[in-house]
């Protein structure tokens, strides 16, 4: 496995590309006349006895040639990426079908090899000697190779993921990230302060949310300790501190933001791990902001014109595709409809509270929150309600109302049919609303 660091002069020539941008981008308006979406949606690539398989992703998405289809950081990972569309009725709908058909033409493919994809947060299976060739582990882009030694040096002796019975795995400092499949959902701003209002009321919802979509809680049989254990992964993994000094490269952003040079600013100062592909500014920017992976982030992009988004991230991928798009509508429609409410954002130093309760409890979870008579703890199914009472009505948005009746995430239901039935007989089910696309919950 090759890869090649910056050196320290070629560190600095990437954040003055980046910053000679920003500056220059600040002396025009960046606005949009409609307010576009996207999704991500990650899968992990599996043989019949629901064993990762490396070596897939790339050869899978190269055969397939659908540009919707692309290679993941693992090499038994894959990403359906459709590009954005407008929010406009029907919107959501369409989105699906879309998603709909690079999943059957990747089904396809992958059965020709005798494999076949999963949409679940941690694979079914960890087995130990799938890390004893890294070579073999990682999509073969430079930037992950190079990511993945890098974040390795700070986590020689690897990440313990423990089972609630006190057992548990480790997972070598530079292989752990490549285990999580997740949601992505992306919003493009209007103007600045749009994207600024999206980014504070993102990090309002980002809590209640985790609870609603947590499907990582589980692997070999075993539940471990928190609900929504891919985010504890993640952040171990590559959570490093080489920027502004309290701000983790992998996180929960502490506060919210005020102007958006306060942002820009913390993101710059991250350490950039590889060259642009070219020198202009507008590579090195996006490269900078791209390697900073806040739970909400900031992205700008030029197509389909010059914008800027906000991308939503601690998500885990759904366990079928209708319930990743539902869980999307009602994210970004609960968002929006908050924002021009313009309720009342939760005091800061209660943000991070509740995160940490999401990600231990999911459905389970008591959080602060406003329901109108100050700021109380409350169970996370009233305040979903109070959310989702207060949404338009959506294409998929009955799904995820059943869910918070239920009071009942992914994970938690499958602990729970583990337990009842047995772990083989509760993955074949889940495999099955998978495969027939049947809501889960």
């Amino acid at each position: 496995m090759s890869f090649k660091l910056l050196s320290e002069q070629e560190e600095h020539k990437v954040k003055q590309y980046a910053e000679a941008f920003y500056n220059k981008l600040k002396q025009s308006d960046v606005l949009n006349s409609n307010r576009l979406f996207g999704i991500e949606v990650e899968f992990s690539i599996i043989n019949n006895k629901n064993k990762l398989q490396p070596m897939f992703s790339e050869l899978l998405s190269e055969k397939i040639s659908d540009h919707y289809i692309v290679p993941e950081l693992g090499s038994y990972q894959i990403e359906i990426n459709p590009p954005p569309l407008p929010l406009i009725k029907g919107c959501f709908n369409s989105f699906y079908n879309t998603l709909q058909q690079s999943r059957t033409l990747l089904e396809k493919n992958a059965k020709q090899h005798q494999v076949e994809i999963i949409p679940i947060g941690i694979p079914f299976y960890i087995q130990s000697d799938l890390f004893q060739n890294l070579n073999q582990n990682f999509t073969q882009k430079n930037r992950y190779l190079v990511s993945a030694h890098y974040f390795g040096d700070y986590n020689k002796d690897g990440l313990f993921v423990p089972y609630k019975n006190g057992d548990g795995f480790l997972l070598p400092g530079d292989t752990g990230v490549t285990i999580i499949n997740e949601l992505h959902v992306q919003i493009q701003s209007l103007n600045i302060e749009d994207l600024m209002n999206l980014f504070n009321y993102s990090q309002l919802i980002t809590a209640p949310f985790i609870c609603l979509g947590a499907n990582s809680g589980i692997t070999n049989g075993l539940e471990l300790t928190n609900i929504e254990h891919q985010i504890e992964i993640f952040e171990k993994s590559e959570g490093v501190f080489d920027g502004k000094p309290g701000f983790p490269r992998v996180g929960f952003f502490p506060s919210y933001i005020h102007s958006l040079d306060e942002y820009i600013d913390i993101a710059l100062s991250f350490k950039p791990l590889y060259y642009p592909t070219d020198e202009e500014g507008s590579t090195a920017f996006d490269l900078m902001l791209g390697i900073y992976y806040g739970w909400t982030r900031i992205r700008y992009g030029i197509t389909p014109t010059p914008h800027f988004r906000i991308e939503f991230r601690p998500l885990s991928v759904q366990p079928t595709m209708i319930e990743n798009i539902a869980l999307s509508e009602c994210y970004i429609k609960s968002l929006l409809t908050l924002m021009n409410a313009k309720v009342p954002l939760l005091p800061e130093h209660y943000l991070k509270n509740n995160f940490k309760e999401a990600i231990k409890e999911g459905m389970d979870a008591h959080l602060f929150w406003n329901l109108g008579k100050g700021v109380n703890k409350y169970p996370v199914h009233e305040i979903l309600q109070w959310i989702i009472e207060k949404t338009s009505d959506g294409e998929f948005l009955e799904i995820m109302k059943k869910r918070i009746q239920k009071k009942q995430s992914p994970t938690q239901k499958l602990i729970s049919e583990t337990k009842r039935i047995g772990y083989t007989r509760a993955i074949e089910q889940y495999k099955k609303c998978f495969q027939n696309e049947i809501p889960y919950i």
